[in-house]
This record gives C-alpha cells, structure tokens and sequence, in this order.
C-alpha cells in the first residue's frame, strides 16, 4: 500500500474500491460535498438545510466553540441541553453530522438558530 499523503494527526475517512483504499482528509469540501450528501440521504433530510446549519454554525469547522464555550463542533451542539452528549463527540465531525440529520428527521430544525424553515424538506 502506498504511504499516505495525509499528515499526523488529520482526520480521514477511508473508503474501499476496487482498486485501492483511497484516503479522503476531513476538510470543508469532504463535509460539503461527501458527508453532508451521505447523512442526508442515510436519514432521508435536505442535504441543502445540513449544509445552510452547518455553514451558518461553524463555517465548516469540527472544532468550533462557541457560547462562551457550552457549543462544540461543526453543529454547534449544546452540552447543557444534551447531557447525554460528551464534548468529544461534539467535536467529532462524523457524530456531529450524524446527529443533525438524525434531529433533522426527527423535526427538531429548529434548535439551531441557523435553521432555514423554508427549506426543511427533503
């Protein structure tokens, strides 16, 4: 296998073809036009309201703070309101964008104040 282009450290998600594993960095345009596109489709949601949420919340950034440090990650999760929810899967991109979709499915567009009712169809 060829030695990865990816410094240490860098998130990746890997994905398997048939032929090689290609290694894709975690970057705005892997949030925007892979990740974004998968959970939308995976939770049946618009990929177009992710993207406003996410954009609007951290400008596509997996380790955002924000409310004097209570909101963490590329969605801006609260912690107080979701105990349930650690910081460190706060700041993880793929659970992070996992549970937008999912909160999106389920209704809840509008717990971010960047939330565009307009557009919050599949």
């Amino acid at each position: 296998m060829a030695t990865s282009s990816i410094p240490a450290g860098q998130s990746y998600i890997a994905f398997i073809s048939p032929d090689a594993l290609q290694e894709v960095p975690v970057s705005t345009s892997t949030v925007h036009d892979i990740l974004i596109p998968m959970y939308a489709a995976l939770y049946g949601v618009s990929a177009q309201t992710m993207d406003t949420i996410v954009k609007g919340e951290s400008d596509y950034c997996e380790y955002q703070f924000g409310d004097h440090d209570t909101s963490f990650g590329c969605v801006q999760i609260h912690l107080p309101a979701h105990p349930d929810i650690t910081r460190a899967e706060a700041l993880n991109v793929f659970f992070s964008l996992n549970y937008l979709a999912q909160q999106l499915s389920e209704g809840h567009c509008v717990m971010w104040s960047t939330c565009p009712l307009a557009v919050n169809s599949p």
